[in-house]
């Protein structure tokens, strides 16, 4: 059988997976690299060549689709149930926006872990149940190449349908969608988006964890807020206890945070600040410098939402019982800008033959060692009074 890349150059293409989902022929499949990122790969001697991949690669075919409002419509919120709010990694405005859809039986697409915490999927949620293991964030490439042939079966059902993923997911879902004429019953929702580890680097990662506590583990947080949002931490449950990860132990989010273990296309995104989506959620970091929401209601959560469409804000509109929320100004954000460090070219080569061969290119800076440890150690209390007088 031969076969053949999809996309030329290679670090161009997100993995969104729109190619594999629309080929009639089915002579597309996503397979992972050497660095475990999913591509698409080509059949060729099933390929008739039709290009209907390269209409709907939405870097090769970007669609004109402009948000309805230039620059978005801004607002800071949060849940007014304080457990769910608790229960998300910011404010719980996705909670909020699943959750409307739910109560009109639509369906909420987006990622949880599975049972044992090794993999991260794509997930559909009906109910306030299945709801909960799609929030809170997940720092690692999820295969969405088959969600949209489930996402067409809801629409043509007549059913509402929420999608939630990275921004070059959601381009790839528009793409997909373009010409559906119950298009209308779709809502996405992007995010201000670091980049994306791949499941390879997250399995090693796993592997040496285990080793490393000679256990495996039953549960992962990338942010738990029990010492509240600005001092979240990592956290695993070992033997039915929560623990809080810190130096070594916490280096799949070093390797991240210093841009190592990203893939290639996230160096030079093309939808960062290009949103495709009704919405686009992030943390709201400096919101206390607005004035406009009460410090002890920081303490929390608070989410940012920004309404890129007309779509969006029909749907908004609907969340006062859920939301509180609050006008700010545009505040003219950038782009991330996430940089390629020059130490990326070890970092998949060593953590193939183990995790801790990449141990030497995670330099952990003086001061995060000293402010991880405050975070954990200290109580909430006097973290608010240290990051006070800072």
């Amino acid at each position: 059988m031969k076969q053949s890349n999809l996309i030329f150059p290679p670090e161009s293409c997100t993995g969104c997976g729109v190619c594999t989902a629309f080929c009639p022929q089915k002579c597309i499949r996503m397979r992972p690299n050497s660095e475990g990122f999913l591509f698409p790969e080509i059949q060729a001697d099933l390929c008739v060549k039709c290009n209907l991949c390269r209409k709907k690669c939405p870097l090769i075919s970007p669609i004109d689709h402009s948000p309805v409002f230039s620059p978005p419509i801004l607002f800071a919120a949060y849940h007014k149930d304080i457990v769910r709010r608790r229960q998300s990694t910011s404010g719980g405005a996705f909670a909020a926006i699943a959750e409307e859809v739910i109560s009109k039986r639509g369906v909420v697409f987006g990622t949880a872990f599975d049972a044992a915490c090794e993999h991260v999927i794509c997930r559909t949620a009906h109910n306030e149940e299945e709801l909960f293991s799609l929030k809170n964030s997940k720092y690692i490439q999820s295969d969405s190449s088959n969600v949209y042939v489930e996402i067409e079966k809801y629409l043509h059902k007549g059913q509402i349908v929420f999608f939630s993923g990275t921004p070059c997911q959601v381009a790839g879902v528009h793409s997909y969608f373009l010409t559906n004429p119950q298009k209308n019953l779709l809502y996405t929702c992007d995010l201000i988006c670091h980049g994306v580890p791949s499941p390879l680097a997250w399995t090693q990662y796993l592997k040496w964890l285990s080793h490393h506590f000679k256990t495996g583990i039953s549960d992962f947080q990338f942010r738990n807020k029990q010492k509240g949002w600005k001092n979240s931490l990592r956290s695993c449950v070992l033997k039915g206890k929560r623990i809080f990860l810190h130096g070594k132990e916490d280096s799949f989010s070093l390797s991240f945070y210093l841009n190592l273990s990203l893939r290639e296309s996230c160096y030079h995104c093309h939808f960062d600040c290009a949103s495709k989506a009704d919405f686009t959620l992030a943390d709201f970091w400096g919101i206390e410098k607005t004035g406009c929401i009460p410090n002890k209601e920081i303490r929390d959560g608070i989410s940012r939402i920004e309404i890129n469409t007309l779509h969006g804000q029909e749907l908004f509109s609907r969340l006062n019982d859920r939301l509180e929320v609050f006008p700010i100004q545009w505040d003219n954000r950038q782009p991330v800008c996430t940089v390629r460090p020059s130490q990326r070219n070890f970092f998949y080569p060593r953590i193939k033959k183990s995790w801790e061969e990449a141990f030497p290119l995670m330099k952990i800076p003086f001061l995060t060692r000293i402010r991880t440890a405050l975070r954990e150690y200290l109580p909430e209390s006097l973290l608010n009074v240290l990051r006070r007088i800072q």
